[in-house]
């Protein structure tokens, strides 16, 4: 899947089916091969996962990484959440 906004469309469908097996790990892999990308959401949404652990451990060093990568790419949210990052 070479379309990084349907990866994260995707991403988004196995984060929220809560009946997906293994649907926030799915979702995690999708958002990283997007970040990995250049995919400024896809770089928030990793950041968030994890921030929250979900989907994948969770690790507050790459939550920082990923969040700096979102902000650098411009993402809104990115720059909402580091101004913020609670």
């Amino acid at each position: 899947m070479n379309n990084l906004n349907a990866q994260i469309a995707l991403g988004d469908i196995y984060l929220n089916d809560k009946t997906a097996e293994n649907g926030p790990q799915k979702a995690f892999d999708l958002y990283m091969n997007a970040s990995l990308n250049g995919n400024p959401l896809a770089s928030y949404k990793v950041a968030m996962m994890y921030k929250n652990g979900t989907g994948v451990g969770k690790d507050m060093e790459k939550y920082r990484e990923f969040l700096k990568m979102s902000v650098e790419e411009g993402n809104r949210e990115g720059i909402l959440e580091s101004r913020n990052p609670q």
